[in-house]
């Protein structure tokens, strides 16, 4: 940003003159006066009133630069020291009134601009409540000689290997010596046709074996998540930059790269639609699937019977709320959005109307392995195997079976670990494995290929840009009555699962807070992007950051704290929401007002305000932000998972489910359960890998929802067991596990079994727009507190307090980790990350490119980021009737807390603007990055580049 570098260049200047000015005045302040020194200092007084005179009467002549409130440059003469300090006159008369030049400036507020940031070293407190003892497990003690295995903080089971690098990962598989690499062929155009490939050059690089595309595809050329609108390798057109157009394969993995740049593509240039912005323009979005072709969403809500007044609310008794609240709206295709519009125009029910919008950037997945993919032919290509870094290891099972053309049942899919997913490899991650399979299946050989950063980059997609829109109506209390909300996802060139993400952004676009009327409405622009797709949240924080901007901007207009209106507008237990589902086990309210007295927050409310009326330069910030987020896949099919448990003779017990391991913990907790049920200690349980071939037809390990699945899928594979069992160990109740177990095998009893399970009571029907999709939902809350050099948009944050319900927690040091994993990548998504696509707003980068294509143009969280003192509480006595064992899905739902830091910051930019005259609502898009925090401070240094109404552009 232009702007950003000009009032970053003012700043520094100004802190530098700051200093000069601070140090010479502490100077003179401390020397004793001589009798002349005395009287130079007088004299120098007197001439800078003359000067002040001659100043003001030149700007009263139209000459000069004068004086005014911004200060004039004045010398001082002091023994044989000459000396140059600003002083600031407040008023014309100032000079005249005696004050003393050399004392006044700079004020002490001003003096904050020369203190640093505190970085000290962080700290963390995590606080759970202890499970109750395990049924049937001994009084006295606990762990795992009782059999209290669930609710216990076992350490991670892979943890010693991957703290040691032993744990193996997709590129650790060992290759035959014929095994050969792949390097991708990627489009530099957002849009062209092609009109040849050359490959001349490429065939004289060492090692080269071949080159293969679209032609040489034996099956199918095409795939997709949900629809085939996209292809392995492209055949004529392409439309985005970073789409394949072939694989190189060669002895190396240096060589087949080296091969792959020397490929000469030769393109005709298309029309490209890369930005939201000019999707709208021209009307490109994509189609929702199964809808006959619909281009948008929509859910609806209006109350019956219609809401009152505010000053009938008032005199409503206690049961008349009570009973107007058990009415049940009517929501979906029996609602106008004319309804909503009636209610937004009514002055009785919102004498107050504000309108705003806010655009969110995308988000880099950054696990830590880029994807790979090993395939390899077996039994002369009767059978293919391959080892994928996968989130979801049936999709790839069907995606490369229909590439070669071969039945699902002779492809094997197997995954030990991942180095972080996120979404990232739900659907995307099938591109590596269909490149590499076709090479594998025509040179009968195995195949890696192991993307570079900077490639995995340019070619998997990332988090949806969000563009969001809203006109909410409220009362002069700031109760919310009527809401309007209109997202629009940047989907890229393919469908991939924009629609799903969209349709989730819908449904949490309420976030916690109760709108009587309400219309939510959605498009997927289609752009000349490579697909976006799953992310952490899927949807739910970008539409969570919408309502929050309608909520601060109520606050803003009525005078009030966002935390009041957020309380005030809080969704109480048996409320309707806009999509139909009634929201149950609510415990919003008492996760607020424990947080509120936890955090201290009233108090330390008071003392941020204080220290910012004495800081000009140096503001801190504090915000409180809930969120709810929905637990289940919307759709309803892939709410299913299998497991299979064997237990051998010797005691120890194999288990193996659907659900893929990548660092959250999933194994560890299915094993927790798997011990506790059987009786056996956690080290009697191990879980090796999950394949196809071993648990068929699996969903992705996604939607917060695996520990849920396959834990109770695990659960019914041993109770099965353990019924199997039961008999013999009651002849034997003094045998251990293991000697009941062989003599179980001696009497034919079959101790293997398998375990399923299906989310019961959810479903959702866009044809009505009603249903419950949702199996319940996850309540949090966090109190960030900032501290920000207004001068360059630099932050830390000294405290963060995160109060969590997670149900009865499985392991609480993992639910931990992953509530600080995702408030941190939250942030990170919020104030610190971000992409810059070759657009209108970069047009100094190559179109549909993507500049920020590694760690030295996108900047992550560091250690240096993380809150100096985290806190983390898991809510008590909680339980939830809905998941295994009573406890909550946590990876997705506190990451929307992570932007608590960039609402603590808003609040900063508050305060430094009201220094600087500027008062009211303003829009600040996401990431918060410190440009952005720099310029909408507003003040007299940005004020030559850059109006206080300014939006910072942002690739969207």
């Amino acid at each position: 940003m232009p702007e950003f570098r000009r009032s970053l260049v003012s700043s520094f200047f100004f802190k530098f003159f700051l200093l000069v000015a601070h140090r010479v005045t502490a100077q003179l302040q401390a020397q004793p006066q001589s009798g002349a020194q005395a009287e130079a200092a007088a004299d120098a007084a007197a001439a800078e009133a003359e000067a002040d005179a001659e100043a003001e009467a030149d700007v009263a002549a139209g000459s000069g630069t004068g004086k005014g409130e911004k200060g004039t440059i004045t010398t001082t003469t002091t023994g044989a020291t000459t000396t140059t300090i600003t002083s600031v006159n407040t008023s014309s008369s100032s000079s005249s009134s005696g004050r003393d030049a050399t004392t006044v400036w700079p004020p002490p507020s001003f003096l904050s601009a020369l203190d640093t940031l505190p970085r000290p070293y962080p700290r963390g407190m995590q606080a759970w409540e202890a499970r109750p003892l395990a049924e049937g497990a001994a009084s006295e003690g606990g762990g795992e000689e009782t059999g209290q295995v669930v609710g216990v903080p076992a350490v991670h089971l892979s943890a010693d290997l991957q703290v040691t690098g032993e744990a193996e990962y997709a590129d650790d598989t060992a290759l035959p010596p014929s095994a050969l690499h792949g390097a991708l062929v990627l489009s530099t155009r957002p849009h062209a046709r092609i009109l040849s490939v050359d490959h001349s050059e490429a065939a004289t690089c060492p090692g080269f074996v071949g080159i293969y595309g679209s032609e040489d595809v034996p099956g199918s050329n095409r795939f997709g998540a949900v629809e085939h609108d996209e292809e392995v390798f492209a055949s004529d057109t392409v439309h985005c930059v970073g789409q394949i157009i072939a694989v190189v394969v060669a002895d190396s993995h240096d060589n087949a790269r080296a091969a792959a740049k020397k490929i000469h593509v030769t393109y005709e240039d298309l029309p490209a639609t890369l930005t939201i912005q000019e999707a709208v323009a021209s009307g490109s979005f994509h189609k929702f699937p199964f809808s006959g072709g619909l281009t948008e969403r929509n859910l609806l809500r209006v109350p019956t019977p219609a809401t009152k007044t505010e000053a009938d609310e008032k005199n409503d008794t206690e049961a008349e709320k009570k009973n107007a609240q058990s009415i049940a709206p009517r929501v979906g295709a029996s609602v106008s959005p004319a309804d909503v519009e009636t209610a937004l125009a009514d002055v009785s029910q919102c004498p107050l109307v504000a309108e705003g919008e806010v655009a969110m950037g995308g988000q880099e997945h950054f696990y830590l392995e880029p994807n790979s993919c090993v395939v390899w032919p077996v039994d002369g290509g009767r059978e293919v195997h391959m080892v994928c870094s996968t989130q979801a290891p049936t999709h790839h099972q069907k995606d490369v079976a229909s590439v070669l053309g071969i039945p699902m049942h002779r492809v094997v899919s197997r995954v030990k670990r991942l180095g972080g997913g996120f979404g990232g490899k739900e659907t995307r991650s099938v591109l590596v494995a269909a490149a590499a399979c076709v090479p594998a299946w025509r040179l009968n050989r195995a195949v890696r290929i192991m993307l570079d950063r900077d490639d995995d980059m340019k070619v998997t997609g990332q988090r949806h840009p969000f563009y969001g829109k809203y006109k909410v109506g409220f009362t002069h209390e700031g109760r919310l009555n009527a809401l309007q909300v209109l997202l629009v996802s940047n989907a890229g060139c393919t469908l991939d699962l924009s629609a799903a993400v969209l349709e989730r952004a819908l449904f949490h676009c309420d976030s916690v807070y109760a709108a009587p009327y309400m219309h939510a409405k959605g498009h997927m622009a289609r752009t000349n992007l490579p697909s976006n797709t799953a992310f952490r949240g899927f949807g739910g924080p970008q539409g969570m950051m919408v309502m929050e901007s309608a909520i601060d901007h109520v606050a803003r207009s009525v005078g009030k704290t966002p935390e009041e209106i957020r309380f005030l507008n809080l969704q109480p237990e048996g409320y309707t929401l806009h999509f139909g589902q009634l929201l149950t086990h609510n415990p919003m309210h008492r996760i607020w007002t424990q947080l509120l007295h936890s955090s201290s927050f009233e108090e330390r409310r008071r003392e941020v305000d204080s220290y910012n009326m004495g800081s000009r330069w140096r503001k801190k910030g504090l915000a409180m932000i809930p969120t709810k987020f929905g637990i289940s896949f919307t759709a309803k099919f892939l709410n299913q998972g299998g497991a299979l448990v064997h237990v051998y003779t010797d005691g120890t017990v194999l288990v193996t489910h659907g659900g893929v391991e990548m660092g959250q913990g999933l194994h560890t907790k299915c094993a927790q359960i798997a011990a506790q049920t059987l009786g056996v200690p956690l080290s009697s349980v191990f879980i090796s890998e999950t394949s196809t071939d071993k648990v068929p037809n699996t969903s992705p390990t996604a939607a917060s929802a695996s520990s849920d699945i396959y834990g109770r899928a695990v659960l019914e594979a041993c109770e099965e067991i353990k019924r199997r069992m039961e008999p013999i160990r009651q002849q034997y109740p003094q045998e251990t596990f293991g000697q009941v177990a062989d003599r179980c095998y001696r009497e034919r009893v079959n101790l293997s079994a398998q375990g399923f399970f299906a989310t019961p009571n959810i479903g959702f029907d866009w044809a009505t727009a009603d249903g419950s999709p949702f199996a319940y939902f996850t309540f949090g809350a966090a109190v960030a507190e900032v501290a920000v050099d207004v001068l360059t948009g630099e932050w830390v944050a000294p405290r963060v307090d995160v109060l969590m319900d997670v149900g009865r927690s499985l392991n609480p040091a993992i639910d931990i980790g992953q509530i600080e994993g995702a408030f941190v990548q939250g942030m990170g998504w919020s104030v610190i990350e971000e992409s810059k696509w070759g657009d209108s707003a970069h047009p100094w980068v190559a179109p549909g490119s993507l500049f920020t294509c590694g760690p030295g143009t996108y900047k992550i969280p560091a250690a240096s980021d993380i809150p100096t003192d985290f806190r983390v509480t898991l809510l008590a006595d909680s339980p939830n009737p809905h998941a295994v064992l009573s406890s909550k899905a946590v990876g997705e739902p506190p990451f929307f807390l992570g932007s608590s830091v960039m609402w603590a910051l808003k609040d900063a930019v508050y305060a430094a603007r009201k220094d600087a005259g500027h008062s009211g609502f303003f829009r600040l898009d996401s990431p918060a990055t410190p440009e952005r925090i720099r310029l909408t401070c507003a003040d007299e240094l940005t004020e030559p580049f850059c109006g206080p109404n300014t939006v910072p552009r942002l690739s969207v």
